[in-house]
């Protein structure tokens, strides 16, 4: 999917929760700052006593299990809450333990 595409599908939904797009285009940063999103973080979190689901550490961010397509309609039981190591290793920006997928390498 295009980009394009992706904010044509994307935009009616998050528009319908009050997210104004920046310059014309929606980015993460307009939605995660609007109120529906902040709602949705924070009941996530309490669900998991604002913890992360790996480790004792307190949640930092959510990660979208579903994936970003589901902007403006989040099923809150496809997000997960984690710490920024685990949110980190989760996308692979920690060398060697995960890849992009979120799943573990197979070497």
């Amino acid at each position: 999917m295009t980009e394009e595409e992706r904010q044509r599908e994307i935009r009616p939904r998050v528009a319908e929760k009050g997210v104004e797009p920046q310059d014309g285009e929606l980015t993460l940063a307009s939605y995660y700052v609007g109120i529906y999103w902040q709602i949705i973080r924070r009941a996530v979190f309490k669900m998991w006593n604002f913890k992360c689901a790996f480790c004792p550490k307190d949640a930092a961010q959510l990660h979208h299990g579903g994936g970003y397509e589901q902007l403006g309609d989040e099923d809150i039981r496809t997000l997960i809450p984690l710490c920024r190591f685990h949110h980190a290793l989760f996308h692979g920006r920690i060398n060697g333990n995960v890849n992009g997928s979120g799943k573990k390498d197979s070497a």
